[in-house]
C-alpha cells in the first residue's frame, strides 16, 4: 500500500481555475480533434460543479489531480471522472482512486459509482478492474474521438464490491 502525501479534501471555488487547466491539459486527457468545448465553457462547468453542494470534487492538489463525482437523480449513484497529470501517474493510481471512492462511500449517500471509458483506454480499464469495478455494458459508437465514433464501456463499483477488494487495506466503509 502506498502512503499518500496529504489527505483528500473537497475542492472549492478557490481551486476552480487550476481545475479547469488540469482537465484541459493534454497531460490529463489525450487531445482529440473533436473536442468542441471552448475554454470558457469548461470554466463555467467547473465553477458550477465546485459551487454545487451535490457535486463532489476531491483531491490533494488541484494542479495535479481531481476526482469528480456527479450525482444521478436519486443520489445513490454517482458518475466518476478522474483527472491525474501524467507526471503524477505512478504506481499509486489504484490506491488514489480507492481513497476517493472510500471518501464518497463514507461521507455521502453514494452506494454505487459508475464510469464510462473508451474501449481502447487499457490503462483506465486496468485501474477500474483493480478497484473492483465490474464491466456492465458497452455503448457502441457513443463517443467521437479524432473523427471516429468509438465504443465506450460502462463500469460499476458498488460499495460491497469495493469493500470486498479494499476493506482490509483501507477499512470497511
Amino acid at each position: 500500500m502506498v502512503t499518500l502525501e496529504k489527505p483528500l479534501r473537497r475542492y472549492s471555488m478557490l481551486d476552480s481555475g487550476m481545475l479547469c487547466r488540469l482537465f484541459r491539459s493534454p497531460d490529463v486527457y489525450t487531445p482529440s480533434s473533436d473536442d468542441f468545448s471552448k475554454p470558457e465553457d469548461v470554466q463555467k462547468f467547473v465553477d458550477a460543479a465546485v459551487s454545487s453542494p451535490h457535486f463532489y470534487i476531491l483531491g490533494r492538489n488541484p494542479k495535479t489531480e481531481a476526482y469528480i463525482f456527479a450525482p444521478n437523480h436519486n443520489f445513490a449513484t454517482f458518475q466518476a471522472h478522474i483527472g491525474i497529470r501524467k507526471d503524477h501517474r505512478d504506481g499509486s493510481i489504484p490506491e488514489r482512486c480507492a481513497e476517493a471512492s472510500k471518501w464518497m462511500f463514507e461521507n455521502t449517500t453514494c452506494r454505487t459509482i459508475i464510469g464510462f471509458v473508451r474501449e481502447d483506454n487499457t490503462g483506465a480499464r486496468s485501474v477500474l478492474a483493480q478497484l473492483g469495478a465490474k464491466r456492465q455494458g458497452k455503448l457502441t459508437g457513443s463517443s467521437l474521438f479524432n473523427g471516429k465514433l468509438v465504443d465506450e464501456l460502462i463500469y460499476q463499483l458498488t460499495k460491497d464490491d469495493f469493500n470486498a477488494v479494499w476493506g482490509d487495506t483501507l477499512g470497511v466503509v
